[in-house]
């Protein structure tokens, strides 16, 4: 269930590309968007029901509700502190601000409860959306360790028909298991989608790593370290395109098998010694707004998440995710927040040497080995841009 909106992520990251962004690094966590689209589920009836139960593969609300339950579970277990002697600091949470006027309803109250583990908290945005704005960005910062502020303005997100605000945040800090000696990074050319080329900074390491080559792309991936004891082990996998122009043909290939591509047995990946090898350094945020869930084709039934005055419907104002990663020779620091805003309204191989350069466009995915949740999810078009 927690990777239900992977093959959402390969279309968002496609369309970044083709929408002309040819230069622009994009950064999403499926996983919060998979959970929020679990937790707006929950909150719907009718026709809406039946198509978020369709996108999840859940036969009825209970088989539901327990699946959703298992799930957030799973990514507890996958939460931990971390230090640089253990496994990757990993946190997760979900968040609930109901405006005073919209009580929740008792069945919804006791899922986020339950299920989503979070404590809905009573706000008042019509009379005093600047106190619930910072309780709300003091939150999001608090979870994501500081790598995200400020993402609400009252001004700007917060209109005096808020019901209802739906949060989820995660923060991933992980060190290599081998890391890079920052002594031997240099600068070297990065080859860009238009032609051009600039340089950044590479990594590099005498390590052998998973790989493998493939059709149109190789793939790499490179562990983080674990606990003693932690079998949470995570890993980031690179996809390169063999082309220097390849990554609109690789996303493409990714929305055809989202699920096939990023599985590791379906890769065959081998441990292989390089001859050649080279990652750049990167960091960098992006802002994704107006998300649309594929259940969302049709107007949403949210009939069971607070009592609304009668006459009035709820409506959705916006889906929104900021995203931020930062790669280098310790490891990656990431974090993410998902945003849903309802508004109370009227109706509306061999062993041999290989190479592996990563000096042109390329995808990127962080990963839990074990469960396969997908935790962040992207592609670097250009590593100088922030």
């Amino acid at each position: 269930m927690m990777n239900s909106c992977l093959p959402l992520a390969g279309k968002l990251l496609l369309k970044n590309l083709q929408n002309g962004f040819s230069n622009k690094n994009i950064v999403l966590s499926p996983l919060l968007l998979s959970a929020m689209a679990a937790m707006v589920g929950a909150g719907c009836s009718g026709r809406s029901q039946r198509r978020v139960l369709s996108f999840v593969g859940s036969n009825n609300l209970d088989e539901f509700k327990s699946r959703i339950s298992d799930a957030m579970s799973s990514i507890a277990a996958s939460c931990c502190s971390g230090d640089q002697q253990g496994g990757p600091k990993i946190s997760f949470a979900n968040g609930v601000w109901v405006d005073k006027r919209f009580p929740l309803k008792p069945s919804f109250q006791q899922c986020v409860r339950d299920a989503f583990k979070a404590e809905a908290k009573n706000v008042d945005f019509s009379n005093q959306a600047d106190e619930a704005v910072e309780e709300i960005n003091s939150w999001v910062e608090s979870q994501t360790n500081g790598l995200i502020s400020g993402v609400l303005d009252s001004q700007k997100h917060i209109d005096p028909l808020t019901a209802l605000v739906l949060g989820n945040a995660l923060y991933f800090k992980g060190y290599w298991k081998n890391k890079f000696n920052p002594k031997r990074t240099e600068e070297r050319d990065f080859y860009l989608l238009d032609g051009n080329k600039i340089s950044v900074p590479f990594m590099t390491s005498s390590c052998s790593y998973l790989y493998g080559s493939f059709d149109n792309f190789k793939a790499l991936e490179i562990p983080y370290q674990s606990g003693k004891q932690d079998e949470k082990h995570f890993s980031m996998q690179f996809l390169l395109p063999n082309a220097k122009d390849g990554l609109q043909n690789l996303l493409e290939q990714f929305n055809a098998d989202s699920y096939g591509l990023i599985n590791r047995h379906n890769f065959q990946l081998t441990r292989t010694e390089f001859k050649d090898f080279w990652i750049p350094k990167f960091k960098f945020s992006y802002n994704l707004g107006n998300i649309k869930f594929p259940f969302m084709e049709e107007p949403m039934e949210l009939t069971e998440m607070v009592h609304l005055e009668s006459g009035e419907h709820p409506v959705i104002s916006n889906i929104v995710q900021k995203a931020v990663i930062e790669v280098d020779e310790q490891g990656t620091e990431a974090a993410a927040f998902t945003r849903f805003d309802i508004f109370g309204a009227p109706p509306t191989l061999e062993e041999k040497l290989e190479s592996f350069v990563a000096d042109h466009p390329f995808m990127f995915i962080i990963k839990q080995q074990k469960t396969g949740l997908i935790f962040f999810a992207g592609a670097v078009l250009n590593p100088h841009l922030d």
